[in-house]
């Protein structure tokens, strides 16, 4: 086991002696969760600590390399604890917010329900005060929500009352409720002398909450790299760690910011291209230099083989090759069961009776669509988003003979669980920010820092944050689709 590196012995010293609360800013490969586990138990065992992972798969693993009697769960995890103990017989019901919608606006178009349950799950998130009209305003603006001018008024007050609703009809609960209600019903939660927070760039406001009344009289660990927020555009806060630290800076205990910007997962050469993005990062002391090479994508398909990662900015390209490889008989699979359950919902929307059919039914759809984000005046992500979802379908139902054999394909190979080493792994870049491997393959290279006109200054960070993951992802070879 490697000896702790100064940047980390300098973070055990301030959580075993110190008394403030403490911002880790972990750049790509640095070792946070290791130096998190680590951290946690530097400090006495009469004392309750714990870590918080960013989901339940994280956790379970955290525990794993956890001493007995360290917790490790999700911010999901801990406000379902302290709304069943305020409400015991409360139901999880993910459609909550769907029936409380079609109760409250029973004679409202579908499209005005749905921007009315999209508003008011960014309130949730962001914590925005939905009586403000000029806050609805701004999340619209900012996330683009799909709203009718002349059905404005009508959505905004949809928004306000599912919101109020959601929290007076305590019956049942949805998954966004756990993190949301404790917060806005003041219920007390599970304390801790010391919380560390992993991946806390990624934490919503309502999270950011939810761990801070963890520790009213504790201290706050939060620990990320503010370079590899790219969930902004799903109501994360792109700004949570600086954030965090200037709130925590302001209260008895004050706050102390320390860095880990040695990276042990990346050879010289992948440091020195990640430098032109996050000029901190550091190789290690004796990195090998690796390899960065340039292939085209049939030199990519004919080379990748099962404990390789491929990613890519875009679904659609990834789809398109773990196709390939699958009728090669390479065994590959590609992260994202939601993006599976997504393609199979779109297809059983637009109802096709055969191939054929339903390939000209996706391109009527996305031409539809393409209008409707034209008229509200639409970020360029949202029609990205569009573009590739139609891709990936239109790609895959291309190559299949039968309706069945298309549903068949995408139930086998998107799937978040495999075994280590025996698949060619495929992802995006958004769902391959945990992974490494030592060979990675990157699809589409010269679009992956895509920047359009109209993009906001939040979409051009969240693009340089993606560049900057994908060539932080490698521990040996690099290869770069030409």
């Amino acid at each position: 086991m490697r000896r702790p590196t100064p940047q980390q012995e300098a973070i055990y010293e301030a959580i075993r002696a110190g008394s403030s609360h403490l911002v880790i800013v972990a750049l790509a490969g640095t070792g946070k969760t290791t130096t998190g586990i680590g951290g946690v138990q530097q400090r006495p065992p009469t004392e309750r600590v714990g870590m918080v992972a960013f989901n339940g798969h994280i956790a379970v693993e955290m525990r794993h390399r956890l001493p007995p009697g360290i917790p490790a769960c999700t911010l999901h995890s801990l406000g379902y604890a302290a709304v069943r103990r305020a409400l015991r017989d409360v139901v999880l019901d993910e459609q909550k917010l769907t029936k409380l919608a079609k109760a409250l606006a029973p004679d409202a178009y579908p499209s005005v329900r749905q921007a009315g349950e999209q508003l008011a799950r960014l309130v949730k998130y962001t914590l925005t005060d939905p009586s403000r009209e000029s806050a609805l305003d701004g999340l619209v603006e900012h996330y683009g929500v799909e709203v009718d001018y002349r059905e404005k008024q009508r959505i905004y007050r949809l928004a306000a009352n599912l919101v109020e609703q959601s929290a007076q009809q305590l019956a049942t609960i949805d998954f966004d409720d756990q993190v949301w209600l404790p917060t806005r019903l003041g219920l007390p939660v599970d304390q801790f002398d010391l919380l560390l927070v992993d991946e806390a760039q990624d934490l919503g406001r309502d999270r950011q909450a939810l761990a801070r009344a963890a520790t009213r009289s504790g201290r706050l660990v939060p620990i990320g790299d503010i370079n590899q927020a790219i969930y902004g555009f799903s109501g994360a806060d792109c700004d949570a760690l600086p954030r965090l630290g200037a709130a925590l800076g302001e209260t008895h205990l004050g706050c102390q910011t320390l860095p880990l910007t040695v990276t042990w997962r990346c050879p010289a050469s992948h440091v020195a291209l990640a430098q032109a993005i996050v000029p901190d990062l550091e190789a290690a002391p004796g990195a090998i230099d690796g390899e960065v090479v340039t292939l085209s994508r049939e030199e990519i398909a004919d080379e990748v083989k099962p404990g390789d990662l491929v990613i890519c900015r875009k679904n659609a390209p990834v789809v398109s090759l773990t196709y390939k490889l699958v009728l090669a008989g390479t065994p590959a699979v590609m992260r994202g069961r939601e993006i599976g359950k997504g393609l199979l919902s779109l297809v059983a929307r637009l109802k096709p009776d055969s191939i054929s059919h339903l390939v000209e039914r996706v391109k009527d759809y996305r031409e539809q669509e393409e209008r409707k984000l034209r008229r509200k005046d639409a970020p360029s992500s949202q029609h990205e988003a569009l573009g590739d979802r139609c891709d990936c379908l239109s790609q895959l139902a291309s190559q299949m003979t039968s309706l069945d054999d298309l549903e068949r394909f995408i139930r086998q190979v998107f799937s978040d669980n495999h075994e280590p080493g025996a698949a060619v792994v495929l992802s995006s870049v958004h769902r391959g920010k945990g992974l490494e491997a030592d060979r990675v393959y990157i699809l589409d290279a010269p679009n992956l820092f895509l920047r359009r006109r109209d993009d906001k200054p939040w979409m051009v960070t969240q693009s340089r944050n993606i560049a900057y993951i994908a060539a932080t992802r490698s521990k040996r070879r690099m290869v770069l689709e030409d």
